[in-house]
């Protein structure tokens, strides 16, 4: 999870009351090789975080790395009322992990909408989806990760000026991902840097060609097809380099007509299948998970 500041203070309500909020937050794949920033599809493994009215702010269950005030879900919870020029609601917030902490699956996601939905409860405001994931992007800054996140199964995500518009397009739940992830991370800020700034007219062709197929192939259950359709040539060759072993996965599976791409901005890789395969690489941790129809729920 990335840290996130805020800017300015924020006067604080004192609150005696027993208000609660849990809200569960599926862990997201995005890109899927060349929807790059666009496509994110939801993962069947949650993060749940319990938002209860305290008499001050407060972490438990947190890795420890993530038990300060540079945490996702307390940065932008704080945010929240500092934006809106609104007294702090204080809150303990408990977290359940159920999303690998290991880059690319959407984990900072999970806490940026959980925030959000634990604000505008306790502000008493009603909340859309669409309303959340317009808030929640402009956290994540493109609304692969939160959309999937949100709605669940595969979307995809276009920001226009007057908006975001997202739909969310029917999957074979026969598919199982391969979580491949390395003993390493990733710095979300060094791989956007990397990217280039321009792209060439055949870079682009090749990836909206490639890109248009995804749903289609999820959706028939068509493995071959999305073997074919998951290259990319506009994120993935600057990547890979900085994740040592990666490329050489990459080839392994594409060899095999086996779908993988690099999850999100890595260091993660994502296999998509419904054989039973077997994956095991040196320096590499292999998890298996089903896909998520089911998009964030909560419970008060």
């Amino acid at each position: 999870m990335e840290s996130r500041r805020g800017s300015g203070s924020v006067s604080i309500i004192n609150k005696g009351d027993d208000k609660m909020i849990t809200i569960h937050v599926p862990m997201s794949t995005s890109n899927l090789g060349p929807g790059f920033d666009c496509l994110g599809l939801a993962l069947k493994a949650f993060n749940t975080y319990r938002f209860e009215a305290h008499r001050k702010m407060e972490l438990q269950g947190f890795p420890f790395e993530l038990q300060n005030t540079s945490n996702v879900a307390y940065q932008v919870y704080i945010d929240c009322f500092r934006k809106n020029n609104r007294p702090l609601y204080p809150a303990r917030i408990t977290f359940t992990q159920g999303v690998p902490l290991c880059g690319g699956v959407g984990s900072s996601a999970t806490a940026v909408i959980a925030s959000i939905v634990a604000y505008h409860y306790f502000m008493n405001e009603p909340i859309t989806n669409e309303e959340l994931l317009l808030e929640a992007t402009a956290y994540e800054h493109h609304p692969d990760n939160v959309a999937a996140a949100i709605y669940g199964s595969l979307t995809t995500s276009v920001m226009t000026t007057e908006g975001i518009m997202m739909r969310s397009l029917e999957v074979d739940l026969r598919w199982r991902a391969i979580l491949l992830i390395p003993h390493m991370s990733l710095d979300t800020t060094l791989s956007r840097s990397v990217l280039p700034k321009t792209i060439s007219l055949e870079d682009a062709v090749f990836n909206l060609s490639h890109a248009l197929l995804i749903p289609q192939a999820l959706k028939e259950g068509d493995e071959t097809l999305l073997a074919a359709m998951v290259y990319d040539r506009w994120h993935e060759p600057y990547r890979l380099p900085l994740i040592p072993g990666a490329l050489e996965i990459l080839e392994y599976c594409r060899a095999r007509a086996i779908p993988c791409f690099l999850s999100g901005a890595g260091a993660s890789i994502c296999v998509l299948t419904q054989r039973d395969i077997l994956l095991s690489f040196d320096g590499w941790e292999t998890r298996l998970y089903d896909i998520s129809s089911q998009g964030m729920t909560y419970e008060k």
